[in-house]
């Protein structure tokens, strides 16, 4: 799809909100015998309930949700004529009602309600939708949108916005009250850029309950209504690595809201006598869920922080900041605006073989920094770390260093004798510990660190001026990588050994518990389970005899109710240093400090064998490439079916996978060495999914029913 792209100069904060109330009698009855009951498909085959909100209380949760009071700043910056109020929104029923209401309140003739999840629930990647019953009438300005988690009043577009409905009612007579509009906005180079399509209803929105989504991967964004798509945005659009509208690569939170009139519509609706709308009335809200599946964990690189992180060094090793890419995106060093050039000098370095040269340009300032891929890198282990460089130059500047995490947030130190800057033409060493960064920017947020590194002018620039710079990284972090608002696990409470079958722990706050489990003479099971709640993803980051760090998205297993991965190639004895990464309520936490000692003898493994998730092993390990079984059988809806298999050469290895079930598009997911694919099946039909390279060793297969009469028969796995 071609996209229109509106681009602004001045940026105008359009941070709208709308709500809309009767009298509590009449609200209800307005809304007590709507269908609850969808009519059109809402598709969740694939995908796993995260989160949600069914209001299903007597008040609104104020533990997932805050509220906007008043008409903001110039009417929200949309000239709004109501002012929000708590009062006006409510629960009842299993719905939230945002009531609308034509009275006079604090010198505005309306008021509404706007709720919001910042600080308290946030989505990144995947599902989000709501089942909504809009009102109508000219002046109406229902939505349902996101903002990004770090909007702090006065940074807007650069947070992004991403408006999954929002509808101008009564625009063009009820023609508006048919139409729902999905639309994005972001910064485009300094400017403010949108990209928005729209739906138009056969009936009024307000005539039934219907479900707004989007779908967000690192990708895109898709945009539906009742299952139907109207809207694409692919951020990689024409070329674009995906950098210039990052925003939408890092998490956002929900809000809620009905405005009133407003400069949305065409002609604005500026005065309330425009506002015809019958009042009071409701938009009734009767659910909000967040889904997540294999595709919605973030691809964020999470090095081990017991490396050095190297930017630009020869001498130092560690985790090199260019290793870090993928098809999409790539580490980069961008010089900004064209204020100067970085070129690599060998006449002119601290160490190795050659340094940066930096020439500054003519335009009266100056800057470049090292960008990681689109969604940044996870550096929590660092937070405690340094900052070193050497540097060589005449130029007194006056000059700074930063680091930026997410789209926006930055941190800045000034380059003067207290961090070791001379600008006498000699070698010095720059050395700034992170709190100096944190103590200018406490919001910075490590888990998404998109700049390690920021050089630039801090007022006018030396046209001309050479500045060498060489050997740039930062130290090993000390901590156990836990990040400051998660559980913080120390090596000695999460001691964990494998004498018997399964071994466990409990996190302090018992918010879940961790462990590992004996597979067989060469594998070992690692566990995460919640404690009566939900994650939407967990990632474990582990290391064997303190060789290399893995990270690896953990597969669900239902009938647990805790999610897995199983390390194989392992000798008795081995050490498994691990930690995770995990989502809850949206919001991403890290802990770290855990390790499992892995001891087989013939016990753990027959106990291991026989346990829940490896029930269909009995026939024990299954060479491979060969037949895993000729049949398969019946899977019930949400159960699993496994296999310990031994791949016996280092391939590409592919799994067929044929039905012998009497319907068609049955969904299931295949998972093979932990990673985790989504199908649909049809009766009869021999689905190939490929894995691509393994090593040898013992390895789990499985398939999972994601829908009901699923039946498998033979189940091949061969090289390619």
């Amino acid at each position: 799809m071609k996209k229109k792209i509106l681009m602004v100069t001045s940026l105008l904060l359009v941070v709208f909100s709308c709500s809309f109330s009767p009298n509590d009698t009449q609200l209800e009855n307005s809304v007590v015998t709507a269908e609850r009951v969808t009519t059109k498909p809402f598709d969740t085959n694939g995908w796993y309930l995260a989160w949600s909100e069914e209001f299903n209380g007597t008040s609104v949760d104020t533990t997932r949700w805050s509220f906007d009071i008043g008409n903001g700043n110039g009417g929200w910056g949309n000239q709004e004529l109501q002012y929000y109020r708590q009062e006006n929104a409510r629960v009842s029923g299993g719905y939230l009602y945002i009531d609308v209401k034509r009275e006079s309140f604090n010198g505005f003739s309306f008021t509404s309600a706007k709720l919001k999840s910042q600080g308290k629930v946030q989505v990144h990647f995947g599902k989000i939708a709501a089942r909504i019953k809009l009102p109508y009438g000219k002046g109406m300005w229902p939505a349902f949108w996101m903002l990004g988690r770090d909007f702090d009043g006065n940074n807007w577009p650069a947070v992004g916005e991403i408006d999954i409905m929002e509808m101008a009612g009564g625009q063009n007579g009820d023609i508006g009250d048919r139409i729902s509009f999905c639309t994005l906005h972001w910064d485009h180079n300094g400017s403010y850029a949108m990209y928005g399509t729209t739906y138009t209803n056969s009936t009024r929105l307000a005539d039934d309950f219907h479900v707004y989504e989007v779908e967000w991967t690192p990708d895109g964004i898709i945009g539906r209504i009742d299952g139907t798509q109207y809207y694409y945005n692919d951020f990689f659009y024409n070329g674009n690595d995906g950098k210039g509208n990052n925003e939408f690569q890092f998490p956002f939170y929900l809000i809620l809201n009905v405005a009133v009139g407003g400069t949305f519509f065409t002609p604005p609706i500026l005065n309330p006598a425009d506002v015809t709308a019958p009042l009071p009335q409701s938009m009734v809200v009767d659910w909000v869920r967040y889904y997540t599946n294999a595709t919605s964990v973030p691809n964020t690189w999470k090095p081990n922080s017991a490396n050095k992180l190297i930017i630009f060094s020869e001498t130092n090793t560690g985790n090199d900041v260019f290793s870090f890419y993928d098809s999409r995106t790539s580490t980069t060093l961008d010089t900004w605006a064209n204020t100067c050039t970085v070129t690599e000098d060998t006449a002119n370095k601290s160490e190795g073989t050659k340094g940066w040269k930096v020439t500054v340009g003519s335009v009266g300032w100056m800057g470049f920094g090292i960008s990681f891929a689109a969604y940044g890198a996870n550096l929590i282990g660092y937070t405690n770390s340094t900052l070193r460089f050497d540097i060589k130059t005449t130029s007194a500047g006056p000059y700074k260093v930063g680091i930026k995490t997410g789209a926006i947030l930055e941190a800045w130190v000034t380059l003067d004798s207290s961090v070791g800057f001379v600008a006498d033409g000699q070698w010095h060493t720059i050395s700034i510990p992170m709190s100096r960064f944190f103590a200018n920017q406490s919001y910075l947020d490590f888990q998404y660190v998109t700049l390690p590194f920021m050089f630039a002018s801090s007022g006018a620039s030396q046209s001309g001026a050479i500045i060498y710079i060489d050997n740039v990284y930062w130290t090993a972090g000390t901590g156990n990588g836990s990040s400051s608002s998660s559980t913080s696990l120390s090596s000695s409470s999460s001691s964990v050994s494998s004498s018997s079958s399964s071994s466990s722990s409990s996190s302090a706050s018992s918010l879940f518990t961790h462990g590992g489990e004996v597979v067989n003479s060469t594998s070992a099971k690692l566990y995460f389970k919640p404690n009566g709640w939900t994650a939407g993803y967990v990632i474990v980051h582990y290391s064997v005899n303190n060789g290399a760090q893995q990270n690896v998205n953990m597969t669900y297993n239902s009938s647990l109710g805790r999610w897995e991965y199983t390390v194989s190639g392992l000798s008795s004895g081995a050490t498994i240093k691990y930690g995770f990464t995990y989502q809850k309520d949206g919001i991403q936490y890290d802990t770290g400090g855990m390790v499992y000692t892995y001891t087989f003898n013939s016990s753990s493994s027959s106990s291991s064998v026989s346990s829940s998730s490896f029930s269909s092993s009995s026939n024990g390990v299954i060479n491979v490439p060969g037949v895993v079984t000729s049949n398969a059988g019946s899977i019930a809806n949400g159960s699993t079916k496994s296999w310990t298999v031994n791949c016996t050469v280092n391939a590409n290895y592919r799994v067929l996978v044929t039905s012998t079930s009497t319907l068609n598009s049955r969904s299931i997911t295949v998972t093979f060495d932990g990673t985790s694919v989504p199908i649909s099946i049809n009766k009869g039909q021999t689905v190939n999914v490929d894995f691509g390279w393994k090593t040898t060793g013992n390895k789990t297969l499985s398939i999972k029913a994601n829908s009901s009469r699923v039946s498998i028969g033979k189940v091949e796995m061969v090289t390619y």
